[in-house]
């Protein structure tokens, strides 16, 4: 204790009287969506906070041309157990500024309190949450938790209505607005115009599939998994006869436990003699994978941010539905109900005539515009 003491006296005078600033999120573990965030948290930050130096909790960053990120203050091995939150508290001594940087990031009291122990060891603020998601909390005490941080922050860039309806049931002292994902930000934060990333359907070719596992990592029922495999499975060896179309697998996580790649693999295996396959891994850069989404006739996502580049690239898409957050984006967006799928109620014919049919070029697409959801997700930096 006396040596982690001397080493937060240290920090604090060294770095404090300089405008540092921390990004706080689930980045660096290879999920396409959360480099998309960082890469926008981190431009943000420097746009309109203007920190002497930028910092993320990660391990590592996205490899991006023409994007300025954080730097990363976490090491790959931990040699010690905490060793990430006892590096991340060491460095929020030094820091004035905290930035929740997107995302389902409050919902566990444990985490949730970790993040309170950074703000408190941090600078004075002002501290932010930019795009971000309250909930679906693990029990009472999350809430509680969540309530008591919300307050220590100037202003909560609320990404969904469900959000906004769980601040309403907060305190009053919580300055929060409702905003929207961080991910139409994109283009912008890499110095990049939409254009190259939109096609015309006549250019489109391929119909994407952006699959997740869920039920294994939340203690649901794993057989709703198998059904989703056997499923899609089906779908595509009835439409195979149809379409001319490869099949094209899209990792947008790339862990080895918790990523796409075994789902997709599955479901290759059984259909690679109906169809022509091709599998994206994980890509470092979301704005690669973005591009190849840009590319499609047709996009089926799991993945929230799946979801989000098929709207920000204009590709007609279907979500299947697991989580709030996923209709909750849906619902902003204006999809129209029939391409919002349940998760645990898929239909193989259901799904085989949507494709037909969006394939045949009929597709409704959602209400709001790409350029609309760029001034609504600016809304995460109107503290500036």
């Amino acid at each position: 204790m006396k040596i982690f003491n001397r080493i937060v006296l240290n920090h604090n005078i060294n770095h404090r009287e300089k405008k540092m600033a921390l990004i706080s999120g689930y980045y660096g573990m290879d999920n396409t969506g959360d480099d998309c965030l960082l890469a926008v948290a981190s431009w943000g930050t420097r746009t309109f906070i203007k920190p002497h130096k930028l910092l993320a909790s990660a391990v590592k960053v996205p490899s991006i041309v023409n994007c300025k990120l954080a730097t990363p203050i976490l090491r790959y091995k931990q040699f010690l157990p905490g060793q990430h939150r006892l590096t991340e508290c060491i460095t929020a001594l030094g820091v004035k500024t905290i930035v929740f940087g997107g995302g389902s990031i409050f919902h566990t009291a444990r985490d949730i309190k970790h993040k309170m122990e950074l703000l408190k060891l941090s600078g004075r603020g002002p501290h932010y949450a930019i795009g971000v998601s309250l909930g679906p909390f693990r029990d009472k005490a999350s809430e509680v938790c969540c309530e008591e941080l919300l307050k220590r922050l100037s202003f909560v860039g609320l990404r969904d209505q469900e959000s906004v309806d769980i601040a309403q049931s907060m305190s009053k002292n919580i300055y929060y607005k409702k905003t929207f994902d961080l991910a139409p930000l994109l283009p912008r934060s890499c110095n990049t115009a939409i254009e190259p990333f939109l096609q015309s359907s006549r250019e489109r070719k391929g119909i994407g599939i952006a699959l997740c596992d869920y039920e294994r990592y939340t203690g649901g029922d794993r057989a709703n998994e198998m059904a989703r495999r056997k499923v899609i499975i089906n779908v595509i060896k009835k439409i195979s006869k149809e379409i001319m179309d490869e099949v094209v697998f899209i990792d947008f996580n790339g862990h080895r436990y918790f990523g796409d790649a075994s789902i997709h693999r599955d479901i290759e295996q059984e259909i690679s003699h109906d169809v022509k396959v091709r599998h994206i891994p994980y890509l470092a850069d979301p704005l690669q994978t973005l591009k190849e989404i840009g590319n499609l006739r047709l996009l089926l996502a799991m993945r929230l941010h799946g979801a989000v580049f098929g709207f920000i690239t204009n590709t007609p898409t279907m979500m299947i539905t697991y989580h709030p957050k996923c209709r909750g984006w849906a619902s902003q967006i204006g999809l129209a109900e029939r391409y919002m799928i349940d998760s645990t109620a898929l239909d193989v014919d259901y799904l085989r005539d949507l494709i037909l049919e969006i394939s045949d070029g009929h597709y409704n697409y959602p209400r709001l515009s790409y350029p609309e959801a760029e001034k609504l997700s600016m809304l995460n930096f109107s503290f500036a």
